[in-house]
């Protein structure tokens, strides 16, 4: 058993192949866009496979607790009602 894709430039194309695969007997099966870019994404992985691994301890490293004190807040007026929603409040 062989597998076969075909990428064609038009829906009549794609009718007049899958006319004749069934003609022929052979199993047609079109694929949808999603399982089509899981496919070409699969195929870029395993070209780019190298074998290697990469250690998590240069992560770790740069992650310190209570790095971002004193710079990130939140404003003081951020509980306080959208006036978009007013109509919405009772």
């Amino acid at each position: 058993m062989e597998t076969l894709i075909i990428q064609t430039q038009s829906k009549s194309t794609s009718k007049l192949l899958i006319t004749l695969a069934k003609k022929l007997g052979e199993n047609v099966r079109v694929l949808d866009k999603d399982t089509a870019e899981d496919l070409a994404f699969g195929k870029m992985m395993q070209s780019a496979k190298t074998g290697k691994t990469v250690s998590k301890n240069p992560l770790k490293q740069g992650i310190i607790l209570g790095d971002l004190k004193g710079k990130v807040g939140i404003p003081d007026n951020f509980n306080d009602p959208l006036e978009d929603l007013k109509e919405y409040m009772f």
